[in-house]
């Protein structure tokens, strides 16, 4: 855990507003469209570099929303395969698109934040997409219950994009954000006012979500889990291939907001002996099997959580 002892302070919407563009960049969006003056405007960021096989479908699932007043803004790192040209393909449907050098996965997300204007930001990344519904049910969420984050549950799939299991929502989250990402990210809506009350993503390579999640905690955000919000995540990406190295980050933040260490460590011991269990488990059974395992396991979380009261 010593690897992650100082944490840079998270940047500011202000900052990176502030910040002159590289010599590099490359940019275009429709910039404006049409909005219900009735309706609250969300704000969808997403990330990306050399993706020109995947980005499509996340953009194609951000057109298909429906609800009306959507904000989308992409922030491309200098990709160097066709990235850029499904960008100006999709120009008209993109209200901002950036492409230029970053600083890493942080740098990239918090300047795409930086650019929301929105009342409630969300995510997609590049490689990952939205059900059709997922903006108006995140809304309908947080009118409703009154509280400043919604996440919902993630629909994994492979990396040729066929359907895995359901990743359900801990309804108890809040209760364990303390010690561990407990939010299912990332399948969040957020108030926008969030990120200028608490700051933007610290530079934390692969856990810098379950950081900002807790400082949002720490802070007295209130949020809920709502199981029809659907987010749809492909595995293989940095929080897949990294699965470890996020552990360590998960331990490292608790411990660095405050939390005991027997019970930080005590966690991270029974999530190791977990991803132990698992990997085992591929070693020794077919594929098809531990899949059916793993569905037969999330069904059963999904049947539990639908005996619980409403967050």
């Amino acid at each position: 855990m010593s690897d992650m002892a100082a944490a840079n302070i998270p940047a500011t919407v202000q900052g990176y507003r502030q910040r002159p563009p590289c010599p590099d960049r490359i940019q275009g969006g429709a910039r404006s469209k049409q909005m219900d003056p009735s309706l609250p405007v969300v704000s969808i960021v997403c990330t990306c570099r050399n993706v020109e096989t995947v980005l499509e479908r996340s953009i194609e699932s951000v057109k298909a929303q429906d609800y009306p007043n959507i904000e989308f803004i992409i922030t491309d790192a200098a990709s160097t395969d066709g990235t850029v040209s499904i960008l100006r393909k999709y120009s008209s449907a993109i209200t901002f698109w950036v492409s230029e050098r970053d600083l890493g996965r942080a740098d990239g997300f918090n300047k795409a934040l930086s650019y929301a204007t929105g009342d409630y930001v969300a995510a997609v990344m590049a490689d990952d997409w939205l059900a059709p519904d997922f903006v108006s049910k995140g809304i309908a969420a947080l009118k409703t219950r009154g509280v400043d984050y919604v996440f919902g549950d993630c629909m994994l799939h492979s990396e040729d994009g066929a359907f895995l299991y359901r990743r359900i929502g801990d309804p108890n989250f809040a209760g364990n954000l303390r010690y561990w990402m407990t939010v299912n990210s990332p399948s969040f809506m957020v108030r926008r006012a969030m990120l200028d009350s608490i700051g933007l993503f610290a530079d934390i390579s692969v856990a810098s979500d379950y950081d900002w999640f807790l400082r949002a905690h720490l802070a007295g955000f209130r949020g809920t889990y709502d199981p029809s919000l659907l987010y749809h995540f492909r595995m293989g990406g940095v929080s897949t291939t990294s699965a470890f190295k996020a552990y360590r980050e998960n331990a490292a933040i608790a411990l660095k907001y405050g939390a005991k260490g027997p019970i930080v460590a005590a966690v991270f011991t029974g999530v190791l002996l977990r991803h132990g269990a698992q990997r085992l488990l591929h070693r020794l059974l077919p594929d098809d099997v531990v899949l059916a395992l793993r569905r037969y396991r999330q069904n059963r979380r999904r049947r539990q959580n639908m005996l619980l009261p409403p967050a």
